[in-house]
């Protein structure tokens, strides 16, 4: 996390208001210079205890965070959670009842809804919606699907999956530092080494829109970003490529 006090409260309400508590939370406090920090000591001290585990380290972006997190995962499954966002009540009981009934799967996938910080422009509206007709002609119904068939219906995120931790560990898919949108070249990873993945046909969680956020604020960085885009692009050629001849081969290494 990073300089989000403002949203912080409600992400980690929405932690402890979870149906299902059979969790760890590991916070990584990515050098913020707010009170955020603050924050998560408050509410490890006064709701979470021993079940919060928070990390300080210097500003090193989101991938790095990501990185420092996970190294410190021991569960069968790990979800990334960006600390801006909310998470619906039942979001791990119905991820993590559909990985204990389908063991055959390597991730689940959800859907999500859009949480705006200003007014509802229209271009926003028209990309929100155009979202939600391209979810219903992919998305069909909840279930189990093949990724040497199903590659598309899979969205380059990090939040909108709960994925067994071995898949990552034994691949040694960790986030690139330093990109925006690392997410894209994560999820490309995930996908060469996963054959099953399930899918729920729920609205498990609301992503915030904000308009100082990574992926929203234009900055000198627009170079970096192309590169990122130009290394995604190569990657899922590669990738259609390759689960079109069925080959078991991870291209990452």
């Amino acid at each position: 996390m990073y300089n989000v006090e403002k949203y912080l409260d409600d992400a980690l309400q929405s932690i402890e208001q979870q149906t299902y508590q059979q969790f760890k939370i590991i916070a990584v406090n990515d050098g913020s210079t707010d009170n955020s920090l603050a924050i998560l000591r408050r509410w490890q001290k006064e709701v979470f205890g021993d079940k919060m585990e928070i990390i300080t380290q210097d500003n090193q972006g989101l991938s790095c965070a990501r990185n420092a997190g996970f190294q410190k995962v021991t569960t069968k499954y790990v979800y990334f959670f960006d600390s801006d966002d909310i998470m619906k009540e039942n979001l791990l009981a119905e991820t993590i009842a559909f990985l204990e009934q389908h063991n055959e799967v390597d991730f689940v996938k959800f859907n999500h809804q859009f949480l705006f910080d200003e007014p509802f422009h229209y271009t926003k509206l028209a990309d929100y919606l155009y979202n939600l007709r391209h979810q219903e002609k992919t998305m069909i119904k909840s279930g189990v699907y093949d990724t040497t068939k199903d590659v598309r219906m899979v969205f380059p995120c990090a939040w909108d999956k709960v994925i067994k931790t071995s898949i990552l560990q034994n691949n040694q898919i960790n986030f690139v530092p330093k990109l925006i949108n690392e997410d894209y070249i994560w999820s490309q990873q995930l996908m060469t080494c996963c054959h099953k993945f399930g899918y729920l046909a729920q609205n498990l969680y609301l992503y915030r829109q904000r308009t100082n956020s990574i992926t929203s604020t234009k900055n000198k960085k627009k170079k970096q970003l192309q590169q990122a885009s130009c290394v995604y692009t190569v990657n899922y050629i590669l990738l259609i490529y390759m689960r079109q001849q069925r080959l078991a081969i991870i291209i990452y290494r």
